[in-house]
């Protein structure tokens, strides 16, 4: 049996041949374009012979008259001289099958090659088309398992699962029919391991570097990889690859990198050929300290963007108290409403007092920003402050 797919629908095509195409061969198969025996058209053709006699079945007419898959089976059956040859087209057989070998007590042993889409000698007749899973029996099979067979690859549905981890899962598959039945198959248990290719030990950068001359990249793996490289920060425009000597630890340098935060992505082919990333982050400081920066910007007459940009630049929690004190009449057509607390004369100002208390992970960086357009803030408090003599 096998699966075919005929590209030309006005010629003979070879299917499965030991012979050429003469009489009483062994064994020929082919998409007839015209039966000689009945003037079926587009159909399939079986020959059996044992050197001196032959008999034929030739299919129904249109079986085979256009570019689709198509499942081709036959039974020869020499025990059998009733109903020895049998012929089935899409698992059913064909209304012309079943025809007696009576006068065939077996098939001629010649010296031919057994060729598929080619006959064994000659060179016309040859398939324009595609062939798949083609099957030979040493036995007798049924029509219950040609059926089967066709029915096995016409309607399997294929589901890829990816990004599956380790561990034991239960699948099974469910179908409906056109009236909503529902069907269900037994359930298959799978155990899933190691689907990872491979597991990574980072040495460096690690979590905090402290201004080095210069910053290496480098993993030992525990699975043999290759074509393994390097991203900073998702650019993968920018993708550097990495130096080893064993495909197990790999290095480069990391050059041109700016100060702060930053991710990098470990990129390498394990054994499965597929490509597999493993995700970083660390710090590149000048030193540990807790960073403030306020910026101001003037949107219009009356408003103004405050923002607070806070960075815990240590390894541990740090607890942070923040206070700024703008004055009133430094908030309306000023140049800024910041506050500069040198060279001030004695005398009251009238401000708002901004006040945050707040708790930074380790090398956590936050934002937090306001609003000034008069004296409303949900984290202000209006109050005098005075400057003055003790």
């Amino acid at each position: 049996m096998m699966w075919i797919k005929i590209n030309e629908l006005n010629a003979d095509n070879t299917l499965f041949a030991k012979g050429g195409f003469a009489t009483n061969e062994p064994i020929l198969l082919w998409r007839d374009d015209v039966g000689a025996n009945t003037g079926r058209t587009n159909t399939v053709t079986i020959l059996v012979g044992d050197g001196s006699n032959n008999n034929r079945i030739e299919g129904a007419s249109g079986a085979l008259n256009d570019n689709e898959w198509h499942h081709i089976a036959f039974i020869f059956n020499a025990s059998d001289p009733v109903s020895g040859l049998r012929l089935f087209i899409d698992g059913v057989e064909d209304p012309n099958s079943n025809v007696s070998t009576a006068s065939i007590a077996s098939l001629e042993n010649n010296a031919n090659d057994l060729r598929i889409g080619l006959p064994s000698s000659g060179t016309n007749k040859e398939l324009d088309g595609s062939v798949d899973e083609v099957l030979l029996y040493d036995r007798l099979i049924t029509s219950r398992e040609i059926r089967a067979a066709y029915h096995a690859n016409r309607y399997k549905i294929d589901y890829n699962m990816t990004n599956v981890k380790n561990g034991v899962y239960n699948i099974s598959a469910f179908a409906n029919n056109f009236n909503g039945n529902v069907t269900q198959t037994q359930i298959r248990k799978i155990n899933m391991v190691n689907v990872s290719n491979a597991n990574l030990t980072v040495h460096s950068p690690n979590i905090k570097i402290l201004v080095p001359t210069f910053l290496l990249a480098n993993f030992t793996s525990d699975r043999i990889l290759s074509n393994a490289s390097y991203i900073i920060d998702s650019n993968f425009g920018n993708r550097v690859f990495m130096n080893t000597t064993d495909n197990l630890t790999w290095t480069s340098n990391i050059t041109s990198l700016s100060y702060g935060y930053h991710n990098i992505t470990f990129a390498f082919y394990g054994p499965c050929g597929v490509e597999e990333y493993y995700y970083h982050h660390f710090y590149y400081i000048y030193n540990e300290n807790i960073s403030l920066i306020k910026e101001v910007t003037n949107l219009n007459t009356n408003l103004y963007l405050v923002r607070l940009i806070l960075e815990n630049k240590m390894g541990i929690n740090k607890s942070i108290s923040i206070t700024d004190f703008v004055p009133n009449n430094f908030m309306f057509g000023s140049p800024s409403p910041t506050y500069n607390f040198t060279n001030i004369t004695l005398g009251d100002y009238n401000g708002t007092v901004y006040v945050w208390n707040t708790t930074l992970a380790p090398y956590e960086k936050r934002q937090i920003n306001y609003s000034l357009s008069g004296l409303n803030n949900n984290y202000s408090i209006n109050k005098l402050f005075s400057v003055g003599i003790d």
